[in-house]
């Protein structure tokens, strides 16, 4: 009934906070299924930081990823100083895997909080980035 393209380049997956992690676990999980990975304000401290480990030993990534987070993620400025170094943690994991401006973007907001508003501000420029 709606037409969808499945080749490479025209299907990802995102979500923010645990639903970042939710579609970065998938992407991971099952590489080569999607091409493009959205990670909004991604609650990477669950589980222990498992996900960066994984993704340091991932055999394949998305071919675009954008990845952003906001510099006051929560009311604790410790807490969001944590959550910033994990996402960052987590480009320079991305980076070392080889993947340059052309396949990673990585935005962090001055300012932005772990809130909708922020996530749905950063949308357009995350789609344009991701399909062109």
């Amino acid at each position: 009934r709606y037409p969808q393209l499945t080749r490479p380049g025209h299907v990802g997956i995102g979500g923010s906070s645990y639903g970042a992690v939710s579609a970065l676990h998938i992407a991971l999980r099952r590489p080569g299924t999607f091409d493009r990975l959205l990670l909004e304000s991604p609650s990477l401290f669950i589980g222990a930081r498992r996900l960066l480990d994984d993704a340091r030993d991932a055999p394949r990534l998305p071919s675009r990823i954008h990845l952003a987070i906001g510099t006051a993620e929560s009311r604790d400025p410790a807490e969001s100083a944590r959550v910033l170094d994990d996402a960052l943690d987590l480009g320079r994991i991305l980076r070392a895997k080889g993947l340059g401006s052309r396949r990673l973007q990585l935005h962090v907001e001055q300012g932005a909080r772990h809130h909708e508003r922020f996530w749905a501000g950063r949308l357009p420029g995350a789609l344009r980035f991701l399909f062109g």
